[in-house]
């Protein structure tokens, strides 16, 4: 079954309806890539690949908590749950197609039994047997069987292009079919991020100057 698919007007009303607005997913996406720029290419060689992950779960959170939203610090798979706690929202790469509209996108790397887990909820298969040594991943009561959207990205030397979608399948720990994707309009690289206009920049601190009297510089000249 293909996607319902949203572009441009429809996708900016797709997401008002979630609470959430194009701003606030480029500005964190954004953020994320400013950070894989500074990576120098002597660290680990998926250092970039962390940076991106890792900056853009934290970004993110950063423009929804103050909104309501949560999150468990311990769960392994790292959904931000709706104030509604009706759905959640991960950080994930994206394969070539992300972003564009038609064609199937999917994750650039398989993911785990967590992934697995949520993505055979979202198609309601919600007596999906993982077996005796599957784990609840969440202990902070929030609910399992809520949706999980994906926030999906991919980098070019340009721009960033994502989308925020659905997946009712997966195969081989990657993403096969989607109920719903929004297609974001792309992200040029490079720029200096938006700010957020919630976020108040704190006082500069102020330093002690000292101020050499005249006299006493004049004194260590030679004569």
């Amino acid at each position: 079954m293909a996607a319902v698919q949203f572009e441009h007007i429809q996708a900016h009303d797709r997401l008002a309806r979630m609470s959430l607005n194009y701003e606030m997913l480029s500005r964190a996406l954004a953020r994320a890539d400013a950070e894989v720029a500074l990576v120098s290419g002597l660290e680990p060689i998926n250092a970039r690949g962390i940076a991106a992950y890792s900056k853009g779960v934290g970004f993110l959170r950063e423009e929804l908590i103050p909104l309501g939203w949560e999150y468990d610090p311990k769960a392994l798979l790292c959904r931000t749950y709706h104030p509604s706690r009706g759905f959640s929202i991960v950080v994930t790469s994206g394969d070539k197609y992300t972003g564009l509209a038609g064609g199937t996108p999917s994750t650039r790397n398989p993911k785990g039994m967590q992934t697995i887990a949520a993505v055979a909820k979202n198609a309601g298969q919600f007596a999906f047997e993982l077996g005796q040594d599957f784990e609840p991943d969440t202990d902070k009561g929030l609910p399992e069987d809520a949706p999980t959207w994906f926030l999906m990205y991919r980098a070019t030397p340009e721009f960033i292009f994502a989308e925020l979608s659905l997946p009712v399948s997966i195969a081989a720990g990657h993403i096969t079919e989607w109920k719903e994707r929004i297609i974001l309009e792309p992200i040029k690289r490079h720029e200096t991020p938006l700010e957020d206009p919630r976020r108040e920049d704190p006082p500069a601190e102020e330093y002690p100057v000292e101020v050499t009297p005249a006299e006493w510089v004049s004194s260590l000249r030679p004569g």
